[in-house]
């Protein structure tokens, strides 16, 4: 989840003028962090020294919610120690359940590549049977408003026949959403529990046919529902996915990007149709909400 960053920089306090007062022996028995006595507690006695300035600001993150920085600094603009406090910040739950949220419709379509797999290029390796040599990715972007947090998203599929060779994944911002094969040895795993698409880490991996890892992979996330209906690999049949409003706060605990997107991504191993799949085209519809 998001967190709030208070960086508190300060400035080296030469103790080069020792005769400011600063306190720094054991206080004895004589004292209690429970004494409330507005004559001994610090809190209400403690001053700056004199030639200190306190600027406060938001810094840039690739987070939504920004890092309040809290900076002092004295007359010299002496080097300073740093200190860095961790406060949790609003929740996504927090935000989607006390914002008022914008509805968005896209209609999504991931053509039929019209190719197969073109080896040895764009990162693709050459024929190699029985493991992940090649791929497509096909990618649709969403354009929402920057740093949109997207609270639900419903999927409405035409009614269409599936079919794709030898293996594929849809992701949402790169979280694995459905795939036809277990791809939990090969991908790292986000910080929801779901895996994270990186061919980098399928490439030259095996690929084992005839095996239960073949199957309607519908990543599971404890508490949160999810289904996934499509054929198996190289049968036809209709594709149907559904997910609640938690799972889908889920994926963004994995991070924000600039703009959401989905991808598509096709599989092959080394045969002249590997890679290649149906269309496939459904409605989303997503309910987002606008971090202030």
């Amino acid at each position: 989840m998001f967190r709030l960053l208070i960086a508190v920089v300060l400035t080296l306090l030469v103790f080069q003028n020792c005769d400011q007062g600063v306190d720094f022996s054991d206080k004895g028995e004589g004292s209690s962090s429970a004494n409330t006595d507005s004559s001994t507690n610090p809190a209400e006695n403690t001053q700056l020294p004199s030639g200190l300035d306190i600027g406060i600001g938001f810094e840039g993150t690739e987070d939504p919610m920004s890092a309040l920085a809290i900076e002092i600094t004295g007359d010299s603009g002496e080097a300073l120690q740093a200190e860095v406090i961790e406060i949790p910040a609003p929740t996504i739950d927090n935000l989607c359940d006390s914002t008022a949220l914008i509805d968005h419709v896209v209609a999504v379509t991931f053509p039929k590549p019209g190719h197969t797999c073109r080896w040895n290029q764009d990162g693709n390796l050459g024929k190699r049977q029985r493991h992940f040599q090649a791929r497509i990715e096909q990618k649709k972007n969403l354009n929402l408003p920057a740093g949109a947090i997207i609270c639900d998203a419903q999927f409405d599929f035409v009614q269409q026949d599936f079919f794709y060779d030898d293996h594929f994944l849809l992701t949402f911002n790169d979280s694995v959403i459905a795939a036809s094969y277990d791809f939990r040895d090969q991908l790292e795993v986000g910080y929801s529990g779901l895996l994270l698409y990186d061919w980098s880490r399928l490439a030259g991996t095996d690929l084992d046919f005839n095996s239960d890892r073949e199957q309607v992979f519908c990543p599971v996330i404890p508490g949160f529902e999810a289904d996934c209906s499509f054929p198996g690999h190289e049968e036809q049949g209709v594709i149907n996915l559904k997910y609640d409003s938690e799972y889908i706060k889920s994926i963004m605990s994995n991070g924000v990007p600039e703009n959401h997107f989905f991808k598509m991504v096709s599989l092959g191993d080394n045969n002249s149709g590997d890679c290649e799949h149906s269309e496939v085209s459904f409605d989303i519809t997503v309910k987002y909400a606008m971090p202030n």
